[in-house]
């Protein structure tokens, strides 16, 4: 004979266990599509660097540096507005917000470089917009009247690398990297420029003997340049190179 009552625990248990499957395959399926795009938020940078000695036939550049609030948010684009008439720029500085995400609740230093490309001469006001119509001012940026119709005053080596190193008895140096592109082409020296608003300018300038003896070639160089009295503040190094996009790293105290 068939025990009635152990059939009915039997079925009541897969019933339960079926129920079980029916609701974990419910949740596990959402409504609603899962939002992963960010949205983009105004920020204002805590400082900005203006490097000294651009001609209106340079690319001019500014470095801002800052703090985003947690790990929700990335570096995104910029919003740039140039009036030469009024010699004004405005910037409105946008960050990445992942607003579904896990946020690690620590800031994230971030810079960035905004090439403003050929500016006509004159001193130009920097305003950046934030949120709900802030704005902040920071340092002019001086632009000057280029002399000759070549894109720099000097012919620069070909530069990709620079920033700050330490021998063991604690000197500190410049080191500069980059190719050499020619075999009449060699470093012919290397100024550094100590601006207002902690900013180094550094100029790698080169020379080029041409010759029908001269060939292509790409060597690679290094130059260590020492330095007198290391920045103990946050600083901008602002190297020029060959190729129009200086190069910007942000150095500081040791």
């Amino acid at each position: 004979m068939i025990d009635a009552s152990k059939w009915n625990s039997s079925a009541l248990w897969s019933a339960m266990v079926a129920c079980t499957l029916i609701a974990a395959s419910a949740s596990a399926a959402p409504s609603e599509p899962v939002v992963t795009s960010p949205g983009l938020i105004p920020i204002i940078p805590d400082r900005v660097y203006v490097p000294k000695g651009f001609d209106d036939n340079d690319n001019s550049q500014i470095v801002l540096t800052g703090d985003l609030p947690n790990t929700c948010y990335r570096v995104g684009p910029e919003q740039l507005n140039v009036d030469h008439e009024r010699r004004e720029i405005r910037i409105t500085d946008l960050a990445y917000f992942y607003p579904y995400a896990v946020c690690l609740q620590t800031l994230v230093p971030y810079s960035k470089v905004i090439n403003l490309g050929p500016m006509r001469a004159g001193s130009y006001r920097v305003v950046f917009e934030g949120a709900h119509g802030a704005t902040q001012d920071f340092e002019a940026l001086p632009v000057a009247r280029a002399i000759t119709a070549d894109p720099d005053d000097f012919l620069y080596a070909s530069v990709d690398d620079a920033f700050i190193d330490w021998d063991p008895s604690g000197a500190s140096y410049i080191v500069i990297r980059g190719d050499i592109t020619s075999t009449c082409n060699s470093l012919k020296e290397v100024r550094v420029l100590r601006e207002p608003g902690d900013v180094i300018v550094v100029l790698p300038i080169a020379r080029l003997d041409q010759g029908p003896e001269c060939s292509e070639i790409h060597e690679a160089f290094e130059r260590r340049i020492p330095l007198v009295d290391p920045p103990e503040s946050r600083t901008l190094l602002h190297v020029r190179s060959l190729h129009g996009r200086s190069i910007n790293k942000i150095i500081g105290g040791r």
